[in-house]
């Protein structure tokens, strides 16, 4: 069965909803950038998230190691007697959720990272809440996710179009080993991506990568067995729009010497290629595919995220330590780094009394 998973690319609703639905066809794309404030609009889409990817585990910024990772249960082993772990939460099946991504700390940012590269099948959604351009989400996790989606252009209006039809992502699960790229074309496929990347001034390697695979979804959605030059530029925009720095400069054709007309037996075999590479857009062609996503202040925009991303992970503004002022009454905490140990109340608490 064919779907047409995009009946308006241009719309961003439709897009954050195609988006999510190639990350449910193929889950090492990372995960989802999800950049809106509270409000009926991103309830909307939580609501397509549980629905096409299932309920996500949610991590807070706070979290700790121990119920990040798992560990000891201090308390069922004392009462137990027994020595008793419990399961942390990235050892839970599922899509994780990481909410206020804006205020997740560069220690959490890289055990997250960490857990991305291990080549899990969980994808990552970053939930990001900044009222400003000043708080994102750590650039370590935004580079690792393949998608970005903007809720706060989206009018609440806009949200009544549904997502994918669970039978529809089922089937295109299915098709997408069988998803072939011709390996004389294949070369050109990554070429072409791989040069608009360097026109586009993104940086990372990781975006080629996850245009490549992105396409390939794309065709499994679309019910088809093999990468057409829709499903590149469908990707392309997806991948590389919000990762874009920099617009391409028009480069000049080649000189008319520098153009040889080959003949012989060559032009045969070159023809031949020629057929092959009718198969693929063209590069400015699917360059215009991103370029018409860009917003009219890019690159402001653009300048502002090379400026945080050199500063580091937007997770606030720096505070003092906590090894100065009036130390608190005791209580109940975590020794986790972030408090230190009432050392005097401590030792009174255990003397023996008089």
């Amino acid at each position: 069965m064919t779907t047409n998973p995009d009946p308006d690319p241009a719309d961003p609703w439709n897009r954050a909803l195609l988006a999510l639905a190639l990350l449910a066809i193929d889950p090492t794309l990372g995960g989802l950038h999800i950049r809106a404030r509270a409000g009926p609009v991103r309830a909307d889409f939580l609501t397509q998230i549980r629905a096409t990817l299932g309920v996500p585990v949610q991590i807070h910024p706070t979290v700790s190691d121990e119920q990040l990772f798992g560990g000891l249960d201090l308390t069922a082993t004392l009462t137990a007697g027994r020595l008793i772990t419990q399961s942390g939460l990235l050892s839970r099946p599922g899509p994780r959720m990481l909410v206020m991504a804006e205020r997740c700390t560069p220690h959490l940012a890289a055990r997250l990272a960490l857990s991305l590269d291990d080549f899990n099948r969980n994808p990552l959604l970053l939930l990001d809440e900044g009222a400003d351009d000043e708080e994102v989400a750590p650039r370590c996790l935004s580079e690792r996710v393949a998608f970005r989606v903007d809720l706060d252009l989206v009018a609440h209006s806009a949200t009544g179009t549904p997502g994918m039809e669970a039978d529809a992502l089922t089937q295109a699960r299915a098709r997408l080993a069988d998803i072939a790229c011709p390996d004389d074309v294949s070369d050109d496929v990554a070429g072409v991506v791989t040069a608009l990347c360097l026109r586009l001034g993104v940086d990372s390697l990781r975006a080629p990568l996850f245009a490549l695979k992105a396409a390939r979804a794309h065709a499994a959605l679309s019910g088809r067995s093999a990468l057409t030059p829709e499903d590149l530029e469908v990707a392309v925009s997806l991948v590389l729009t919000h990762r874009a720095t920099q617009l391409p400069s028009q480069d000049p054709p080649p000189a008319e010497d520098e153009q040889v007309e080959p003949d012989g037996p060559e032009s045969d075999e070159n023809d031949e290629n020629d057929d092959q590479a009718e198969m693929l857009p063209p590069e400015d062609m699917v360059l215009d595919a991103v370029l018409a996503q860009l917003p009219a202040d890019f690159l402001a925009s653009a300048a502002s995220r090379n400026q945080k991303g050199a500063k580091g992970t937007g997770s606030g503004a720096k505070r003092r330590g906590n090894r100065r002022g009036r130390p608190l009454p005791p209580r109940p905490g975590r020794l986790d780094g972030r408090a230190r140990l009432d050392l005097v109340a401590t030792l009174r608490a255990a003397a023996p009394p008089r």
